[in-house]
């Protein structure tokens, strides 16, 4: 396959203005930067990136709790170091890999959910004074989950974070990773601001198509504080079996214009930042549907089921003719690489600015480039004819054209109901719903991350550059993002004879 080429140097420079340009390299340089989720899927490529770009990186602290019977550096070790990933820097460095590691990675027990992060005196005592930037990225990205659980993650986690920072003197920016997600059923351009106290979706929507709403006191307002109180209430009360609190989560989302526990409690999370942060500068940065990695640290990259893969995987083995979608519905996704390449351009760009404002950046593809419900069908066709999956005798299973059903209930008519349970299990427990994400398909993103991306310095458009305006969505699909998940999660469904080698990249952008 041939290389990957960003839009032309002189196109960005042209475009790029006269604001400075963003040296990311430079930026990187001697600088000590807590990351929180670094075992998750994106933790781990930000992680990987640093540092293979830049070497000169001065600490990388990883707060990473025990888990599953390991200690946090067992988990570091194996969970990231160890793996595939870092195959590509491992061969850069050579015997000088775990040197390398152990002398930019400090590893900090503890844990987002506990007072003062259940980090030890000690090593608070040590870490504060040489932080220059915290990058919040730890959630729990679970549309079915409990209440409590999901609150305590993603709103009061978040809250815990942004006290730790206060207590580092030179810290100068913090980094919140959010979800686009939070605009909910909002439609048309989004503007990219961060909520404040207080404010719903359900209040934006009113405004938006029947203020007498608000007047008439339809709308309820969000006290996080009562929210908390109803889930720690309900968990005394007997709400202590799954059912009922997941439930509770839901009804609760619902109310105030969310589509899921999740979206609703980050938006929380990103409510107590906000007012919150006091003198830290506060930067945000809401992913859309995130695929596995584009191009580096090599292509096809992933971990667990994305969004839409529940919808691939019981196509491929017969199960599904297609799935309800339109045609022209818009699936917003981007690769994680080109994400992770948003939050270092961010970063490069508010870090010790002075500022009021807490600015806000989607990394997205919708508004520029749309992958439509036919494409996505398309290519997950394409993808299974070339490379079929074979049945329990080892026959190809063979399949027919994807189609999107307009209609609901006749797709459910052309599934036996255990295999549709199955896979929206799967699809919820991935990353939600399918009608969960029908409310977001119309959605155009503002475009503070595209503006930013022009801002990159001419030499680094290559290495952090994030454009998806050129990206042949289908053959991205069908060629790395479906082989890429056979070969790291369904590996019973590995493509035999096809290697995706560490230094490939797509055809095309």
């Amino acid at each position: 396959m041939s290389s990957l080429s960003y839009r032309a140097a002189s196109e960005v420079s042209a475009e790029r203005g006269n604001d400075t340009p963003l040296e990311i390299r430079k930026f990187l340089k001697d600088k000590s930067i807590l990351i929180t989720g670094a075992t998750g899927f994106l933790g781990k490529i930000l992680v990987e990136k640093i540092l293979r770009v830049q070497p000169d990186i001065k600490q990388l602290y990883l707060l990473v709790q025990p888990r599953g019977g390991l200690s946090p550096e067992q988990r570091v070790q194996s969970q990231i170091l160890d793996i595939e990933l870092f195959e590509v820097l491992r061969s850069k460095l050579g015997k000088e890999f775990e040197q390398f590691t152990k002398k930019k990675i400090t590893v900090v027990g503890g844990n987002v959910r506990l007072p003062d992060l259940g980090i030890s005196s000690g090593q608070a005592g040590a870490i504060t004074p040489d932080l220059d930037c915290i990058m919040h990225l730890a959630a729990n990205t679970r549309f079915d989950e409990r209440f409590d659980v999901s609150l305590r993650d993603n709103t009061l986690g978040s809250a815990s974070m942004m006290e730790f920072a206060k207590t580092c003197p030179k810290l100068k920016l913090f980094l919140h990773v959010s979800t686009a997600y939070v605009n909910a059923h909002k439609k048309g351009s989004i503007i990219e601001k961060p909520f404040k106290m207080g404010q719903t979706m359900a209040e934006i929507l009113a405004r938006e198509t029947d203020e007498s709403r608000l007047s008439d006191g339809e709308i309820p307002r969000l006290d996080i504080n009562f929210e908390k109180e109803l889930a720690e209430n309900a968990r005394d009360s007997g709400y202590n079996i799954d059912k009922e609190m997941v439930e509770l989560g839901r009804r609760r989302a619902k109310l105030f214009g969310w589509q899921n526990v999740y979206t609703f409690t980050k938006a929380m999370g990103g409510m107590l930042l906000f007012e919150n942060r006091g003198h830290i500068p506060l930067a945000i940065v809401r992913p859309s549907s995130v695929l596995c990695s584009y191009k580096e640290p090599f292509p096809g990259w992933v971990e667990g089921f994305k969004l839409y893969d529940p919808i691939a995987y019981p196509f491929g083995l017969g199960q599904f003719p297609g799935f309800p979608m339109l045609e022209n519905s818009v699936l917003d996704m981007v690769p994680v690489d080109m994400v992770v390449n948003t939050i270092l351009a961010v970063v490069t760009k508010h870090y010790g600015r002075e500022q009021q404002d807490t600015f806000v950046y989607h990394s997205s593809s919708g508004s520029m480039n749309p992958l439509f419900g036919k494409d996505y069908g398309e290519a997950v066709y394409k993808h299974f004819k070339a490379y079929p999956m074979m049945d329990n005798n080892g026959n190809d299973i063979l399949v027919e054209r994807f189609r999107c059903f307009e209609d609901a209930d006749e797709f459910k008519r052309s599934v036996r109901s255990r295999l549709l349970s199955a896979a929206l299990v799967r699809l919820r427990s991935s990353k939600g719903s399918n009608s969960d994400t029908d409310k977001v398909r119309q959605q155009e993103y503002a475009k503070n991350a595209e503006n930013l991306r022009r801002q990159i310095c001419q030499d680094e458009q290559e290495t952090f550059g994030y454009s998806v305006y050129g990206v042949d969505w289908i053959n991205f699909l069908a060629e790395v993002h479906l082989p890429g998940l056979r070969r790291h999660v369904l590996k019973k469904h590995r493509i035999q004879g096809l290697k995706q080698e560490h230094s490939q990249t797509p055809s095309r952008l």
